[in-house]
């Protein structure tokens, strides 16, 4: 807990006390946690919101999506980083950086998901087909003030699906 805060200080300055109101290590299972949850909102969930913001701008068609597949073989209910890559192009997890997994059916089953999405974006521009089967993967459009109806995004997950606003009240924290 400590080192927690001293981190938080470190790294944020006269913000840190902001950052501690955000993010009480008192809210997670173990202070690392608080740490992994700053992390992940402000350097990539909250980020990517921010360049999908001035890509949208600019007119270029934006898709939000947050991976939310746990392989508990790699790290116990937790979603790391760019594990997702391994998904996406259908690769064994394989040691030394993580322990030995061969994608099971689960695995492949959520890598034929995204690799259509990809693939399609590639190829067209827009990660969707006309298959009422499949997910509709929502533009980003990020609407502002009342009334401003809700901005969707892809999850992937065990099950493919939609989530509206994704850590938004984060998000607004972290706006400059």
């Amino acid at each position: 807990l400590t080192q927690y805060g001293a981190w938080v200080a470190d790294e944020f300055g006269g913000d840190g006390p902001s950052v501690l109101d955000m993010y009480p290590a008192a809210d997670y299972p173990l202070p690392g946690d608080a740490m992994a949850r700053v992390l992940g909102d402000g350097q990539f969930v909250c980020e990517g919101r921010r360049f999908a913001r001035y890509l949208r701008d600019a007119r270029t068609p934006v898709f939000f999506y947050s991976y939310e597949y746990e392989l508990d073989d790699l790290f116990l209910n937790r979603v790391i980083h760019g594990v997702e890559s391994n998904i996406i192009f259908g690769n064994n997890y394989v040691p030394p950086q993580f322990p030995n997994h061969p994608l099971t059916l689960s695995d492949l089953a959520l890598h034929e998901a995204m690799a259509g999405y990809w693939t399609r974006f590639a190829h067209t521009g827009n990660p969707n087909v006309d298959d009422d089967t499949v997910v509709h993967w929502p533009a980003f459009t990020d609407p502002v003030g009342d009334g401003r109806g809700a901005n969707k995004s892809i999850v992937f997950d065990s099950i493919v699906g939609e989530d509206k606003r994704l850590r938004e009240a984060a998000c607004d924290f972290w706006e400059p």
